[in-house]
């Protein structure tokens, strides 16, 4: 309101307004303020309050003079709005000032100011009234307040368990370091609704149940603590275990709340499952294993036993606890069980391991592998004996069996006069029996590899040398087999061995090599004189073969009977090749090579130049033998009067291969090159009939004629266990 500017002496007393309002409000201190003057005048409440004096104007910088120094210059800014003719004139504010004895106070201050025109028309502040109350006890209620709620939380904020509150709403109003990562998942945190999160944790039917708990605790102050609890985080998709209680508190402000102390026994309830399990696990294990397992007392009582023990022994369960294992001992073995079982009461061992022999119920032996340790009290006396008592009678039954077959197999060798040895192939040292001492003519039945190629004739010593190599080949079979010569050093005679073996393997090194060796010197004597036998087989066989010739001579019955038999006695002749080789291997085979270098013969000079042979080694049975040597020589006799051997330039390839992992076959071809122009024959001849009809059902094969203009071209194929020997 705006009024005539007034000098100082016009200043407004306290109104009886003024007064009432002191008397209706107890403890406020009154003053007007003349902004003409600069003076205050203050009641006795307010002077009492700033050390002033009462009911006399004094200046406002005494009053202003009171002002705590870090209050100056907020309040000084406040005047300022105050005494601003376009403000509303009223201010309010809580500050502090310092009375003459040091002491600091709050005060609740409000003003109110009028201002008045002056004569330029301008607005000035002319008076006003102060309302003071002393508010210290207040201030100081509320900081000890705020000390108690800051102690508080840092108390929730420190615990060592994980603590949350909320409050009457359940709204979540602080959550400890240790809570927190309960909690990572949900942010914001701070002012969320409890219920809603334990929703999203845990589900709803987990929110309801500790909703309730909530609010019972809430309502009735009852503390609450929770048994063990376990559940599904819906949030994790992991089990996690918690032990939890709730208690009422009172919040900062008075409001109640809850505070819940919780903490994480996932990893316990886990390690407790563990233990549990375990411990089944060795229940069942100890009840179903498949040997006897017991616990045996320092004095050989049984203390607990397992259902295959009791099997083993006879006894029942109950039967075999009222006895020591002292009395089901074989006598012969008890004296032996009981020093092991000393040893482990002078702690010079752990455990021990034997194989003894008990005594069954119905009185019958058996052999069992015992293997006994023990557990010890703190002080390290024994407490008790952990058994396992494995059957092994059967194994006892199988090595006296396998004692006699080796005492048979003995018997047998040496009645066969066999020798038996074993090469270790790492330290190149055999071991023989008595057999090998016998048909080596040595001291000692051991030898190594290097005396023992010393025995050997020098013209067989390569050989042997060759098969021990291939026969530790890898990639063979490992078999090895060889005839040699020796010369026994007790009496210097020559004899002849046959060594048969095996050698076996270890991450593809070979590392053993066991075997057979029988003196053959008389059956290579008999094989000497068969072969001379033979030798006059094979001559006589000759004889019948000209006599066919000459039979064939004289049975032409078509054509010129003298190109006939001609013909005819070529082709004798290559069978009789044949036979040869036939009659040579003891009616073995016969390698192909050697074959096509008999059937070649007349042209031996040629081959490796314009006869080029090749193929891997191989060996035809008799029957292919004498069908291919025929179509060899059938081809030859072609070549030398029409083909590529009728001049000086032509070549003859002659192949052979075995083809083939399933079903293995093997194919011989001959390709001509280089002689004269070769044109089909108009009608078919004989010599067809040998390399294609003929050759096909020696072998159960197949043949091909192809009369290239270049060179003829043949082949023969069969399956391989109609053409080759086995290996």
């Amino acid at each position: 309101m705006d009024k005539p500017l007034a000098s100082s002496q016009h200043a407004m007393p306290p109104s009886e307004a003024n007064y009432r309002l002191g008397i209706a409000v107890a403890g406020v201190g009154l003053g007007s303020m003349d902004y003409v003057a600069d003076t205050i005048t203050l009641d006795e409440t307010a002077a009492s309050l700033f050390a002033l004096q009462a009911h006399t104007p004094v200046s406002r910088s005494d009053v202003h003079a009171r002002f705590h120094p870090d209050e100056v210059a907020k309040i000084a800014g406040l005047i300022v709005d105050l005494l601003d003719p376009a403000g509303s004139g009223f201010m309010a504010l809580d500050h502090r000032i310092i009375t003459p004895d040091g002491s600091i106070r709050w005060v609740s201050a409000r003003k109110q100011v009028e201002f008045a025109t002056d004569a330029d028309g301008l607005r000035r502040p002319t008076s006003g009234l102060l309302a003071v109350l002393d508010i210290t006890e207040r201030k100081r209620a509320e900081l000890a307040q705020h000390q108690n709620a800051a102690l508080f939380f840092n108390l929730i904020e420190q615990a060592p368990m994980g603590m949350y509150v909320v409050d009457a709403q359940f709204r979540i109003q602080q959550v400890n370091a240790v809570a927190m990562p309960v909690f990572a998942t949900l942010q914001p945190l701070i002012g969320r609704d409890f219920t809603e999160a334990i929703k999203i944790l845990w589900g709803p039917e987990v929110r309801e149940e500790i909703a309730r708990t909530f609010r019972h605790t809430l309502e009735t102050g009852e503390r609450y603590v929770s048994p063990p609890f376990s559940n599904q985080r819906h949030d994790l998709d992991v089990e996690q275990s918690y032990e939890w209680e709730t208690q009422r508190i009172t919040l900062p402000g008075g409001k109640y709340g809850v505070v819940c102390y919780f903490r994480d026994v996932t990893e316990h309830s886990r390690t407790e499952q563990t233990v549990r399990d375990s411990e089944a696990k060795f229940r069942a294990t100890f009840n179903n294993a498949a040997v006897g397992i017991a616990h045996v007392g320092p004095d050989g009582t049984w203390l607990d036993v397992n259902a295959r023990l009791c099997e083993f022994t006879g006894y029942s369960h109950d039967e075999i606890l009222a006895k020591t294992f002292q009395d089901i001992t074989h006598p012969d073995d008890l004296e032996a069980d009981l020093e092991n079982v000393n040893k482990l009461g002078r702690a010079e061992t752990d455990s021990y391991s034997m194989d003894k022999r008990y005594i069954r119920k119905d009185g019958t032996v058996v052999w069992a592998n015992l293997t006994v340790g023990c557990v010890r009290d703190a002080g390290g006396a024994i407490e008790y004996f952990v058994s396992v008592i494995e059957d092994i009678s059967d194994r006892k039954a199988g090595e006296h069996a396998l004692r006699e077959t080796a005492e048979r197999v003995r018997l047998a060798l040496a009645a066969g006069g066999l020798g038996a040895w074993d090469l270790d192939l790492v330290t190149q040292i055999a071991h023989g029996d008595d057999g090998i001492s016998r048909i080596f003519g040595t001291a000692s039945a051991d030898i190594t590899l290097t005396d023992f190629l010393s025995l050997i004739h020098e013209d067989d010593v390569e050989d042997v040398k060759a098969a021990l190599a291939q026969s530790a080949n890898p990639d063979g079979n490992g078999h090895i087999e060889f005839e040699c010569r020796i010369r026994r050093p007790n009496d210097g005679v020559e004899r002849w061995i046959n060594s048969h073996g095996q050698t076996s393997f270890q991450n593809g090194r070979p590392v053993r090599m066991i075997g057979v060796t029988q003196d053959i010197t008389d059956r290579k004597k008999a094989d000497e004189h068969i072969r001379l036998l033979m030798s006059e087989v094979n001559h006589r066989s000759k004889n019948l073969l000209s006599v066919v010739q000459a039979v064939a001579r004289q049975t032409a019955r078509r054509g010129d009977p003298s190109t006939f038999v001609a013909r005819l006695a070529e082709r004798i002749d290559g069978l009789s090749a044949s036979q040869d080789l036939l009659v040579r291997n003891e009616w073995k085979g016969v390698d192909v090579v050697d074959l096509v270098t008999a059937q070649l013969a007349h042209f031996k000079d040629l081959i490796g130049r314009r006869v080029i042979i090749g193929g891997p080694p191989a060996r035809l049975t008799s029957a292919a033998a004498q069908g291919v040597g025929m179509a060899l020589h059938e081809l030859t006799t072609n070549a030398a009067k029409y083909g590529a051997l009728s001049n000086s330039a032509g070549t003859v390839h002659i192949e052979w291969q075995v083809t083939g992992d399933v079903t293995p076959a093997f194919s011989i071809s001959w390709l001509e090159q280089g002689g004269p122009p070769v044109t089909a024959p108009s009608q078919s001849g004989f010599g067809q009939t040998v390399i294609g009809r003929m050759a096909e059902s020696t072998v159960s094969g197949s043949a091909v004629i192809d009369y290239r203009e270049s060179g003829l071209y043949w082949t023969l194929s069969a399956p391989v266990e109609t053409t080759l020997e086995p290996r």
